[in-house]
């Protein structure tokens, strides 16, 4: 999944072509979304985005709408107020953008469908508008680290310091990697990350839906604390 994150990254990047202020997007948020295959647009339905750039900081912001349905400038839309940056909201778009998603009913496509959110929501995301995207997804301990490894990143430990260390909010996880449970028709998905942004931590998330739809609610703990981080 790590994997698929880094690919959906690539997918925005041409939204640093973006001029300033509010645009329409130059990336294709659908782009994005086929880079999760256990997932798919229902019928009908389209991804559009817009995008905001101020002085190397921005956001995207990605919605779900009718295929057939006006994609207007975003000078003409009705904005968020009380949202951050106050977006442009096209008239038929949906409210909620995982409305618009469906998915192959595996345990994966639950999962995929709890990044691909998150994903979606930093889409266009440059410099101090990026949070989400300085989480790593964890698999295993982030204390352990393979010297063997190809890959130069997972020769490092994503952890600083020794893990009794830090301050703990909850036990120390038994599983790293993500979980997956149904209870009649709810499914939860568990997953932990690592980020370093301000201050290393350690996150839980726990996302629920209904089987056979793909908006759900979460809910975020930070179970660990660690050493001061960096900051953009």
């Amino acid at each position: 999944m790590n994997s698929i994150r880094e690919t959906a990254a690539r997918a925005s990047a041409d939204n640093d072509n973006n001029p300033n202020g509010w645009s329409q997007s130059i990336a294709d948020p659908m782009k994005m979304l086929a880079c999760f295959p256990a997932l798919q647009i229902k019928s009908g339905y389209i991804l559009r985005a817009y995008q905001f750039k101020e002085g190397g900081n921005g956001n995207g912001f990605v919605w779900a709408m009718p295929i057939d349905a006006d994609f207007p400038q975003p000078e003409d839309c009705p904005t968020q107020v009380g949202r951050f940056l106050r977006p442009p909201k096209p008239p038929q778009s949906l409210d909620q953008l995982m409305d618009a998603i469906e998915g192959d009913d595996t345990p994966w496509s639950y999962f995929s469908a709890s990044i691909f959110s998150r994903e979606a929501s930093e889409f266009g995301a440059m410099w101090h508008g990026c949070q989400w995207s300085t989480h790593s997804l964890l698999g295993t301990d982030p204390w352990q680290c393979d010297p063997d490894a190809k890959d130069r990143r997972k020769r490092q430990a994503l952890a600083s310091g020794k893990a009794d260390e830090w301050t703990w909010n909850a036990d120390r996880p038994e599983t790293w990697g993500p979980t997956y449970s149904e209870q009649g028709d709810i499914v939860t998905i568990t997953f932990h990350t690592f980020s370093g942004l301000a201050q290393e931590s350690i996150f839980r998330f726990t996302d629920t839906f209904h089987k056979g739809r793909f908006n759900f609610a979460t809910q975020e703990e930070t179970i660990a604390l660690g050493p001061h981080g960096y900051i953009f």
